[in-house]
């Protein structure tokens, strides 16, 4: 038992008591250890209360404002998953960061998201829509959020999707402003001394406000400036050599079997540079010009030529070039078939009018002789065509189909790189019910051309949809909008 003296009396009374059993004075009990974590454990979750409140009245001062139009449950194979389709009440184009904030406040705020294996949110902004023959339809969303029970699993700003709407011109002067903003403040760290550094952005701000008279001022003001240092320095430069001659200058060539050996005899200073070529010609199938595809070809100095040099110029390696441009260009959308390709190989040496040694002036200026070109460039050249047929030429259907979103073929199969919305119709009688039955090839999914109809010069495709599993997502139709910003892959 605990003991402590009165104040009344001074004698000694347990800690037990309320009174002095000697004097009767009060006694005062003293907390106990427990009572006083007890007490501070409940300040401490007053204050943790206090801050959570604090934290969601700011966050919700970043919450857009919206309108859930639509809940669809588009659950499949046991998974529960839920949509929800909201229209922004905004007047202009929120940041990126309000929007992804405004998803997570509508998938917090919604009581049984750990019921849904995935909650999609999908936003618009108001009138988000285009006119095709005169009736208007929505498009593709512009920003989509994917979430699991847990957390935001997938994020989409879909800036594309504005193409066409009111919006898209509100977009364009927004990206101007922070374009001419970054101009500004890139030129304003460069001193007046490099006046072609200042020139440059000068005229990139011009484009931007043709209107301006402060940027139309410091762009006559430097173009002034480099003008006058461009001839200070023409005028610094001496004239010390004198002129170049070339009255010499031919190939030798000569085939052995599947290799090419060749040099030139030409007089030539050793440091003259040269661009060389070996190559063959095809057609294209509807293009009456011709194009080459080079066995060889390289810059250098000639007299590494004046000695003999060998190549191969075997079928295959001619053919496996063509190959490579034929797909190079199928993936730009520009893919071609073969018409005809030619029997002959072409050797060309010829030396460019930009040299770097002075004696030849400014584009050969001061090269001359018998073997210098008289009339246009003045360039020195030599070209051979060597009869040298290929083996089993590849000529017809190119093996890597165009990927032109505005070209696609009937049969032809593409991976997606982004959602992309699969309508029930190309002209529906009511956009609105159209608009609720759209679904959505996600990203890496699979489509298969069906049918091309021309709407006011664009295509639709009605095409067979899966997803990337490959678990088939139904027919509808893909307008080639939607298809222009992807990287397009095809699919075999």
């Amino acid at each position: 038992m605990a003991f402590k003296t009165c104040k009344g009396c001074g004698g000694e009374v347990s800690t037990k008591v309320d009174k002095c059993p000697f004097c009767g004075a009060p006694v005062k009990r003293r907390l106990g250890l427990i009572v006083i974590i007890i007490l501070g454990l409940i300040l401490l979750g007053a204050i943790i209360d206090l801050f959570e409140e604090r934290s969601e009245i700011a966050n919700a001062t970043s919450v857009l404002k919206y309108n859930i139009i639509k809940r669809q449950d588009y659950s499949y194979i046991n998974t529960p998953r839920m949509k929800f389709i909201c229209i922004l009440n905004v007047t202009k184009i929120p940041s990126e960061a309000q929007i992804k904030e405004t998803a997570i406040h509508i998938w917090k705020k919604e009581k049984r998201r750990k019921a849904w294996k995935e909650l999609t949110v999908q936003f618009w902004l108001p009138d988000m829509e285009y006119e095709m023959e005169g009736k208007k339809y929505m498009g593709t969303a512009y920003a989509v959020a994917v979430f699991t029970p847990r957390a935001l699993k997938e994020w989409l700003l879909m800036k594309d999707s504005l193409l066409g709407t009111k919006w898209w011109r509100k977009k364009a002067q927004f990206d101007r402003g922070v374009k001419i903003r970054s101009l500004e403040e890139k030129v304003r760290k460069i001193p007046v001394s490099k006046s072609s550094q200042n020139l440059e952005i000068y005229r990139q701000l011009l484009d931007l406000d043709p209107q301006n008279s402060k940027y139309k001022k410091k762009v006559t003001f430097y173009k002034a400036r480099v003008e006058e240092q461009k001839r200070k320095r023409e005028r610094g430069i001496a004239i010390a050599e004198a002129q170049v001659v070339c009255n010499k200058f031919k190939l030798v060539t000569k085939v052995r079997g599947s290799t090419l050996d060749f040099s030139v005899d030409t007089d030539l200073p050793d440091n003259t540079v040269v661009m060389v070529s070996v190559s063959r010609s095809y057609m294209q199938k509807g293009n009456p010009d011709r194009y080459c595809v080079d066995y060889f070809s390289q810059k250098g100095i000639i007299g590494k030529w004046k000695s003999k040099h060998r190549i191969s110029i075997a079928s295959e390696k001619w053919k496996s070039a063509l190959r490579a441009k034929q797909k190079q260009m199928s993936k730009i959308g520009l893919g071609f078939d073969v018409a005809s390709i030619s029997d002959k190989i072409t050797v060309r040496m010829v030396v460019p009018i930009n040299q770097p040694d002075p004696r030849f002036g400014k584009r050969n200026s001061r090269l001359t002789g018998m073997a210098v070109r008289t009339t246009g460039l003045r360039v020195v050249e030599d070209e051979i065509e060597i009869d040298y047929p290929l083996d089993s030429p590849p000529v017809g259907k190119s093996p890597f189909p165009s990927l032109n979103p505005l070209e696609l073929e009937i049969t032809q199969a593409c991976i997606v790189s982004r959602q992309t919305p699969l309508m029930p119709s190309h002209s529906p009688a009511d956009p609105l019910k159209n608009l609720q039955k759209i679904k959505q090839i996600p990203k890496g999914g699979v489509f298969m051309v069906l049918e091309k109809v021309k709407k006011r010069g664009n295509p639709w495709y009605r095409v067979l949809a899966f997803d990337q599993r490959k678990n088939r997502i139904g027919t509808g139709w893909i307008n080639s909008t939607a298809l222009l910003s992807q990287k397009l892959k095809a699919y075999k």
